[in-house]
Parts: structure tokens; sequence; C-alpha cells
């Protein structure tokens, strides 16, 4: 009988490769599928959530590690308890634990959740409250009434997603150029090959029947200098169709750009987006935010998530019928 590791080394070979994706058979012991055997390996993913029949990065050595989950977990769960700071979330029949970026959780909610490896998951906004408890005491039947029914107000609630990746792009290619593949830049200094930046929220957005976005704001920080000029610089900025970051820089929506307003070094500001981007998003139509700018004159770039947790952050106040 051939021996899966040797299997899996053969593998690594042919493409040249150190990892390969296998299927996961087995999550308590962790084990993958190598041609039909169930073979063990360690896991190393740091806190991924892991069912059987998902695609798993195999890190190939003398003890096999899983690195990585490849499936892409729901985008949503039910809270189940609570805890300092954090939230327990039920997501598919599997239960993780994760910090929380939305005021006043409560158990029964509907969040938004944005996955990322290393345990860095959290829960970042509510689609829907859970509702209050059956009461069990009795109660009297009050008497029909002829007066019209007092109109139920709309809920209004704000959410906050956070990016989970930054880049830069450039001639239509990513670009690891300095600090680029980790910040968003637009312009270029000189000639024409013009970057672009991206902000990347995951799938956090869509399915947004019933809600609607009644403003939308955006934080950015200038980069504190050495890029572009000292005068105040706007952002030049569009939507792009990019849950994650990809192998090719993401397509941008046929909406007209909007200008931020100036910035000089390191400057970080929370300004308006709009509430028609806010619904964009909202609704999935779009999936994050873009610097774009062919030219010279605003030459800059803005902080990545590597150097600043909440760049790219968005704020949606939404309303719920």
């Amino acid at each position: 009988m051939a021996d899966p590791l040797a299997e899996i080394i053969a593998a690594m070979a042919a493409d040249g490769s150190m990892c390969v994706s296998r299927i996961i058979t087995s999550v308590s012991p962790l084990k993958v599928d190598v041609n039909g055997t169930a073979v063990p390996v360690l896991d190393s993913t740091g806190g991924d959530l892991l069912r059987v029949g998902d695609t798993g990065l195999v890190l190939v050595g003398s003890r096999p590690r899983l690195i990585r989950n490849l499936t892409p977990p729901a985008p949503r769960g039910t809270v189940t308890a609570l805890g300092t700071n954090v939230v327990t979330v039920s997501v598919g029949g599997l239960s993780a634990t994760m910090p929380y970026a939305y005021p006043s959780p409560a158990v029964g909610d509907t969040v938004a959740i944005v996955w990322r490896s290393g345990g860095q998951s959290y829960a970042a906004g509510r689609f829907s409250t859970a509702s209050p408890p059956a009461s069990t005491a009795p109660t009297a039947t009050p008497p029909a009434s002829t007066a019209p029914a007092v109109p139920v107000a709309p809920k209004l609630y704000t959410s906050t997603f956070s990016a989970i990746a930054t880049s830069s792009s450039s001639g239509g290619s990513w670009t690891t150029w300095g600090d680029y593949d980790t910040t968003a830049v637009q312009g270029t200094y000189s000639g024409s090959n013009y970057k672009s930046g991206y902000y990347f929220y995951g799938q956090v957005f869509g399915g947004a029947a019933g809600r609607t976005c009644t403003a939308a704001t955006l934080r950015l920080r200038r980069g504190s200098s050495g890029l572009g000029s000292s005068a105040s610089i706007k952002p030049h900025l569009r939507l792009h169709t990019g849950a994650i970051k990809g192998a090719a820089p993401p397509a941008l929506t046929a909406d007209a750009g909007i200008d931020g307003p100036g910035f000089t070094f390191g400057q970080e500001l929370v300004f308006d987006l709009g509430a028609t981007w806010g619904q964009k998003l909202l609704n999935g139509s779009a999936a994050g935010i873009a610097l774009v700018y062919s030219g010279t004159a605003d030459y800059a770039q803005w902080l990545g998530v590597a150097s600043m947790a909440a760049a790219g952050q968005l704020t949606l106040t939404i309303q719920e019928a």
C-alpha cells in the first residue's frame, strides 16, 4: 500500500508548491483525504472553523499541518451566548466565540461575521435584533377598540464594517513595490503608470431586503510623509466588486466616483459617503472602496489595515421596516 505522506510529497513535487489542498474527512481527530486514504494532520489554523467536506490547505513536512480552511464559512450567524467583550455565535451548526463591533449585543441577534484566519474573526454588525422572551404571566383581554392603529416606528441602528485587507495595483496588476501591497495608493509620481488602492471587507454585504441605508461614512488616514505633495490632497473614490483580494484587482462598478475631503500628511478623517453608496454596499451591488486617480497632482498614499486596524472602516446607518 502506498504511503499517504509520500503521495502528498509527490503531489508537492509535481506542482512545485510546499502546500496542497485536501478535503477534510474528520475534525476530531483532524484528517484529510489523500487519494481515498484519511491522513492525520495537525491543526495549525489558529482558530479557523473546520467542517467535514471543507477544503483545507496542508503544509507538507515530516508532520503535515493544516494551515488554513479554504472553504468560506457562512457570512452570518446567530448569537447564542454573551461574554465579556465577546459573543458566542452559531454558524452552520458550529459554535465560535469572537469579539463584537456593534452596540448592545443580545442572544438571538443575527449578525454579519468578518472571518479572519488566526482567531481574529469578529461579529461586525447586526441584521436583526432578538425578540424579548414571551411572558408567562396571565394577561387580560383588552376591549375592542375602534381607534386607528398607531404606526410602528422603523428601527434605526448603525453597523460598522472593518476592512480585512488593503492593497494597491499598478497597470492592472497587484504591486509589491515598497509597502504598496498593504496600503492604498492613488495616481503616480510621474509618467502614466497610475496606481489604484483597494479596501476589502469580506462577505458581509448583500441580502438587504427590508433595510435602507440612510447615511454612510468612511474612515481614512493619509501616510505620514514621503509620498506625494505635503499639500492637502483629496482621495478620489470609487466602488468596487471584490469581497476579498483575488489574483487580479477587482472590477469597478459603473457608479460615478466621489471625492473625499483634503488630507495632509498623517491626517485621519471620518467623512460622508452618502446614503446612495451606502445602499449599494448594503444590498451587495458593491463590495468595497477603491481609490482611483489617473494623474500626478493628487499622488498620495492612505494607510491600510496592516498598520491601522480602523483604516477604511465603514459605518452605515440602517433603517429596518
